[in-house]
Order: C-alpha cells, then structure tokens, then sequence
C-alpha cells in the first residue's frame, strides 16, 4: 500500500495502440459538470473523461461519494509487437488543497497543545486528540484512494487485455 496518494504503474499489451484507444473511447463518455450518480441511468459507461490518440485522462464513475477518487492519466505507446501504457493515478488538485490544509491546521493544534503542556508542566491527555485526528485523517485520505486505485487498476488491465509492469 502507498504511503502518499499517488500511484505510477505502467502495463503492456499485445493490443495495438488504436486498439486500446478504441476500448476506452467504448468504456469512456464525456465528463459533464454536475453528475447525481442517484439519477444516473443505465447507459452510464464505467468512466468519464478525454481520450486522445496518445492520452487520457479519466475518473471512474461510481454509485456512491468518495472525494478521493483518483484522476488517471495515461499516455499509450507503441511497442514492438505491442503497447505499453504508462498511468498515474492523483488526487484530484482541490482535495490535494484541502488535505494539506486541514493537516497544516491539526499540526498547529498539535504544537500548541504541546507547547500548553509545557506550560503547564503537566500532559493533558486531551493532547492526543489532534495527534488522533491527524493519523485519522492520513489514514482515510489514504485508505480510499489506494481503495479505488486497486479497482481501477483491475479494470484497466481487464480493458487492454494487458498485464501490469511493476
């Protein structure tokens, strides 16, 4: 499991590189601005976003909230007899922001809670709790991108008919 919210990995397939492109133009629809996944009807293909000849850039859709769902990206090369599919998998720019932020405000909790017990010469147990809302907040940011990080990897390689280069 990543300890950060990134991923890089890359697969090869046997498929020709206009054939990986068509698969994804076939699982893939445009984004649109506002989506309700409630209202979302069953023509909903498994993921929205751009392809181009050489690239895309995608987000699964899902049925459900997860603000940590990853951004992928991926640029197509051909290769020999095959293609080799280079992705990287981000937070999306605006969580990155408000994660960095809310870690940034919990650490200064947590120093100034340490600098109040020093003051006082005695620990308050109430010192622990940013300490807890830090690892706690690491640990879903973390947990839940890797979460879909795994599920998409799975439905990329299914989708090129291709293995993983680790």
């Amino acid at each position: 499991m990543n300890l950060l919210p990134f991923k890089n990995f890359s697969f090869s397939s046997k498929l020709n590189a206009s054939e990986i492109t068509d698969r994804l133009l076939a699982i893939t629809e445009a984004e649109k601005f506002i989506r309700i996944p409630l209202f979302n009807d069953a023509e909903t293909k498994m993921y929205e976003g751009q392809i181009t000849d050489q690239n895309f850039s995608i987000r699964r859709l899902i049925k459900y909230r997860n603000s940590f769902l990853p951004r992928i990206k991926g640029e197509i090369k051909a290769v020999g007899n095959g293609t080799r599919i280079d992705v990287r998998m981000r937070l999306h720019v605006v969580i990155i922001i408000f994660v960095i932020f809310w870690c940034t405000m919990v650490g200064i909790g947590c120093f100034v809670f340490i600098l109040l017990s020093i003051r006082d010469g005695r620990i308050n147990p109430f010192i622990l709790v940013p300490f807890m809302m830090l690892i706690v907040g690491y640990g879903v940011t973390v947990v839940a991108f890797n979460y879909e990080c795994n599920k998409a990897k799975l439905d990329l390689e299914q989708i090129f008919q291709a293995s993983a280069i680790e």
